[in-house]
């Protein structure tokens, strides 16, 4: 149920002071990504849609092309288990190490495929690896490309991986024509109280793989911290907003035109303040956000995994003053386990949308992906994306939306489901769904086209229980880029 309202001041400055000169900042690259030679990443005459995937749990990532017009859907996938566990399919925990590679945010840029694998070489000194557009050049679609065909005793071939030595780099976001990752600085599977250190900011040049990234403390951001830093997102071409678990927060920092400067003269110019999110307490998941086209945020604040009475709330925030309207309030009795949320393109003056992956905190609770209205008067949720019920279950268990990613026409929306709690051996029978969206005038009552890309030929291979390589028990990330053909 939504809760409408007045605006709500947190105690910044009505208007914070700009940090850097003010300038107008350069223009952004628009249009497809630029064509990449080889069948996994490649297209036709015709630009294509692909939908990139981190297997967290099972350290691969994926690739799907949802309207190939070929039915060429499966591109193929990339193994990832760099450090293997003894027990293939096993999790977290498995020999008293919980070696895992956890592969995680991705990027696509004219450099390469990137991906930050946050326990790689060890949980303490996660990496970058930067797959280059030449190492796709001979690749066939539809196979898994086996670590060995670029890694072999600690080494890399035809791929660059630079250790970042952090602990938790997860998120990553391309900012002009660098990556800037979000590194969350506190072990992930440490009690949650612990969450205390301050996160950091990872400023790297993707055209030059091997120098050192810039890094910027969130320590003192106006006498503030940001603990615990999740999703980055870009408000503008000079301001970044990031999500503070640890604390409950939200962090805006000022940046300079990163394409002007190197990684480290660029760190060295960041600053901003911390914007608390009213009522938080510690254990809440202030995890996920998503910037609209007027320089505001939709923040996502719910409850832990093992609570199963809180709500979930969805904040309108103004990053500049801190002010958020009264939220949207749904869940309780085990619902409103949030997962990513991310605006649909092409709202007008008198409303914006965006849609929420909702899980729960039982089996037995609703799930599906929350459409979120904002007309003026503070965010309501007034509808469900129709059609994805039969979807969210698959190997007889229930099926969580978790990962979201809109293509840029604002016509298809890509889903990473799970289950529940991700098994820590044997097979999790997730899903990685497309869905073509049907009636776009009236958002609150879309409906989509669902199809299983993970549901066997032409799509991914189905789970095989026997076989750990396709097990999917997290696929926790989502992309859709455009490639030019």
């Amino acid at each position: 149920m939504a809760v409408a309202g007045a605006s709500i001041g947190l105690g910044c400055l009505p208007d914070n002071p700009a940090l850097l000169p003010e300038e107008e900042p350069p223009p952004r690259p628009t249009g497809p990504m630029p064509a990449i030679e080889g069948e996994i990443l490649g297209c036709g005459d015709d630009s294509c849609l692909l939908v990139l995937v981190s297997q967290t749990l099972d350290d691969r990532l994926e690739i799907f092309a949802p309207r190939d017009p070929d039915g060429e859907v499966y591109r193929g996938a990339i193994g990832l288990d760099l450090v293997p566990n003894e027990c293939p399919g096993c999790g977290l925990g498995d020999n008293g190490e919980g070696r895992l590679d956890e592969p995680f945010g991705l990027a696509l840029t004219p450099a390469g495929l990137h991906v930050v694998t946050g326990h790689y070489p060890t949980p303490e000194l996660g990496s970058l690896l930067t797959f280059p557009r030449e190492w796709f050049a001979d690749r066939p679609a539809g196979q898994l490309v086996p670590e060995s065909e670029y890694f072999a005793a600690g080494a890399f071939s035809g791929v660059d991986a630079l250790s970042l030595d952090q602990l938790e780099p997860i998120f990553v976001r391309p900012v002009a024509d660098k990556l800037v990752i979000g590194t969350f600085n506190n072990s992930l599977i440490a009690p949650e109280e612990t969450w205390s250190r301050p996160g950091k900011l990872l400023i790297v040049d993707p055209a030059d793989p091997e120098a050192a990234p810039g890094v910027v403390d969130l320590d003192d951001l106006d006498g503030q911290a940001c603990n615990g830093t999740a999703q980055v997102v870009e408000l503008s071409g000079d301001r970044l907003a990031m999500a503070c678990d640890g604390n409950e927060a939200i962090a805006v920092v000022d940046i300079p035109d990163l394409s002007a400067h190197a990684p480290d003269d660029a760190a060295s110019q960041v600053g901003g303040w911390i914007c608390p999110i009213p009522g938080a307490t510690p254990g809440r998941r202030v995890r996920y956000l998503a910037a609209d086209d007027d320089g505001g945020l939709m923040v996502a604040d719910g409850p832990p995994v093992n609570d199963h009475q809180a709500t979930a709330k969805l904040w309108r925030l103004d990053p500049e003053s801190c002010e958020v309207s009264a939220p949207a309030v749904f869940g309780g009795g085990g619902e409103g386990r949030l997962g990513e949320v991310v605006a649909l393109p092409g709202g007008d003056d008198e409303s914006r949308h965006w849609l929420v992956a909702s899980g729960s905190n039982h089996p037995g609770g609703e799930r599906g992906v929350l459409v979120v209205e904002d007309a003026g008067e503070g965010p309501q949720v007034c509808g469900s994306i129709g059609g994805l019920d039969d979807m969210l279950d698959a190997g007889g268990e229930p099926l969580e939306p978790y990962a979201l990613a809109v293509a840029p026409d604002g016509e298809g929306l890509a889903i990473g489901a799970g289950p529940h709690i991700a098994p820590t051996a044997g097979p999790g029978y997730g899903r990685v769904l497309w869905g073509e969206l049907e009636g776009r005038d009236d958002p609150c009552t879309m409906t989509a086209t669902v199809v299983d890309l993970t549901g066997g030929a032409p799509a991914g291979p189905a789970v095989d229980p026997l076989d750990p390589r396709t097990f999917r028990r997290a696929p926790n990330v989502v992309e859709v880029v455009e490639v030019a053909g």
